[in-house]
């Protein structure tokens, strides 16, 4: 399982190719020398998957929070997860990065990753879901098939009665 939280959690005195590659571990050769070119190759494979372009030899720091949030999902993506855990992943992203995290999201679903989307942006819920859960504080309100939901539905059991009580 990976999870990429909402708030990208990337060491910001490293490149972005080294963030990327913490928990893969860098490319390495011989005597266990890092082998930098190979490295920011690999970074490079992995941004270029998600249809992304931006450089992974910057320090991560100088990263806005959608590049840092799109290194850690290219990351994710790149670790071939079970299951891969997203956690308002589209907070920052723009409308060309949250299409391209789709088109991910879906490539995955169809290669048999699990996804577990957690959002408050409740037309990408029934974009992007097959199933959708609802809770309300901390307790499971109701579980449906996406399809049989309109957004309606999903606030009326988020706050616990239909628009017109409200």
């Amino acid at each position: 399982m990976h999870v990429v939280h909402q708030e990208a959690d990337l060491f910001p005195q490293l490149s972005i190719a080294e963030n990327m590659l913490l928990g893969k571990g860098l490319v390495t050769g011989a005597g266990g020398l890092i082998q930098w070119g190979a490295t920011f190759a690999e970074a490079d494979k992995m941004v270029d998957a998600l249809g992304e372009r931006f450089d992974v030899r910057e320090e991560a720091g100088g990263l806005t929070v959608a590049r840092r949030t799109m290194a850690e999902i290219a990351a994710a993506v790149a670790s071939e997860p079970k299951v891969l855990f997203l956690d308002e992943p589209t907070a920052s992203l723009t409308q060309k990065e949250i299409h391209n995290l789709f088109a991910q999201i879906r490539r995955l679903r169809e290669a048999g990753v699990g996804i577990v989307y957690v959002s408050h942006r409740l037309e990408e819920i029934l974009t992007i879901c097959d199933r959708v859960t609802v809770m309300r504080d901390g307790e499971t309100i109701a579980t449906h098939e996406a399809r049989e939901l309109t957004l309606d539905d999903i606030v009326a059991k988020m706050v616990g009665r239909q628009r017109g009580e409200m």
